[in-house]
């Protein structure tokens, strides 16, 4: 990246964007040894966090002429927002089922699939570094 003011602001995205990752991986992960329910809010919270931040990761490595290819931007807010969506559904199938009382696992391919999705999201950052 060229030396730029944007500096700190990308670095401080990139630190938030690490810790939406983690908040939706870690208590997936947590949730698969334990067999409790998982914290669906803190994962869908982690998923929002990891698209906004990806946005905002692109809007500043434009705005400092970084060498950023289309193709690249494209996947990775792709699968930013797949991670979003995916949490968010996940979320409201559980608070669905909360509510009529029902035991229901309907979130959890949903949910499974955003962890995968978030996992695989970061291996294409480490890869592209």
């Amino acid at each position: 990246m060229p030396d730029s003011g944007l500096e700190p602001l990308r670095l401080a995205l990139l630190v938030v964007h690490l810790i939406g990752l983690a908040s939706v991986i870690a208590p997936w992960l947590l949730q698969r040894t334990q067999r409790s329910h998982p914290q669906l809010r803190i994962i869908a919270a982690g998923g929002l966090v990891q698209f906004a931040t990806a946005v905002g990761l692109v809007i500043v490595r434009r705005a400092s002429e970084d060498d950023i290819t289309d193709g690249m931007v494209a996947i990775k807010l792709v699968v930013s927002g797949l991670i979003a969506a995916w949490t968010v559904v996940a979320y409201i199938l559980q608070r669905a089922a909360v509510r009529r009382r029902e035991v229901d696992a309907s979130f959890r391919p949903w949910l499974d699939a955003a962890s995968a999705a978030a996992v695989a999201n970061g291996l294409i950052s480490i890869v592209w570094a």
